[in-house]
């Protein structure tokens, strides 16, 4: 995200909401992108204990983003077995 407007705001604001078309044109609602997204208050607000699930669960989400394909998500979303 380039923008002038954008960066302004989430230099004022806690954080961003980043969301997608992609995961919308799978009828996956709302479509936020989880690891685009940022809180820049996370750490004050959340315990220790909490912020380390977070994270673990965003390590998860990006492993599994990296290791499957395009064609996989969208199986995945509709419900899909997959098996490769």
């Amino acid at each position: 995200m380039d923008e002038p407007v954008a960066d302004a705001v989430r230099a004022i604001l806690d954080g961003h909401i980043v969301l997608t078309r992609e995961l919308a044109m799978q009828n996956h609602y709302p479509a936020i992108d989880v690891l685009a997204s940022v809180s820049r208050l996370e750490r004050d607000l959340l315990a220790s204990e909490q912020a380390e699930l977070i994270g673990r669960a965003r390590e998860a989400l990006a492993i599994y983003r990296r290791k499957s394909g395009p064609d996989q998500h969208r199986r995945v979303f509709a419900g899909e077995q997959c098996t490769d």
